[in-house]
């Protein structure tokens, strides 16, 4: 008997295992009616979720073509943001509820400083505080070193870490 030689079956109908928890049709596709748990490697070409919304996403490393982030408007809860400093400031606050203890906050200028360094001041959240003191606002202050000559408009972006 030849080592190389290997009996299946035609492929002209699927093949069933386990009363139909798992199957493969003759064009190739593979159909698990439960978990997969895999020790090895995952290679795929494309991968799509069958939830239409991912709530969290873990991974130790994350390599990614494109980037997207979307936020559904630009209100005090979204992750990402524009802002300035006016001309007859230092520094501005931003309204925000998602800054917390954990937040990293990233600040990147539109346009020319003229040499003024952008930077996060300070946080504020409103963690442990109780009910009677609800009217805490959370945010962040952004700021320069001196007032600057004219408005500076900057992007910011908050990233929840754990």
């Amino acid at each position: 008997c030849d080592p190389t030689l290997y009996i299946q079956p035609l492929a002209s109908a699927p093949i069933n295992l386990l009363a139909g928890l798992m199957s493969l049709t003759p064009d190739g596709n593979v159909t698990i009616n439960g978990n997969l748990n895999v020790t090895g490697s995952v290679l795929a070409r494309d991968i799509t979720s069958g939830k239409s919304n991912v709530d969290q996403l873990s991974a130790n490393q994350l390599s990614l073509n494109d980037l997207t982030i979307t936020t559904a408007s630009a209100t005090e809860s979204a992750s990402v943001g524009s802002a300035s400093i006016a001309s007859t400031s230092a520094e501005v606050f931003i309204s925000n509820s998602k800054v917390s203890e954990n937040t990293l906050i990233y600040v990147t200028p539109i346009g020319n400083t003229n040499n003024q360094v952008l930077y996060v001041k300070s946080k504020e959240t409103c963690l442990g505080l109780r009910p009677s003191e609800a009217s805490c606002v959370g945010g962040f202050t952004v700021a320069v070193p001196a007032t600057p000559s004219s408005d500076l408009k900057f992007n910011y972006w908050l990233i929840k870490t754990q």
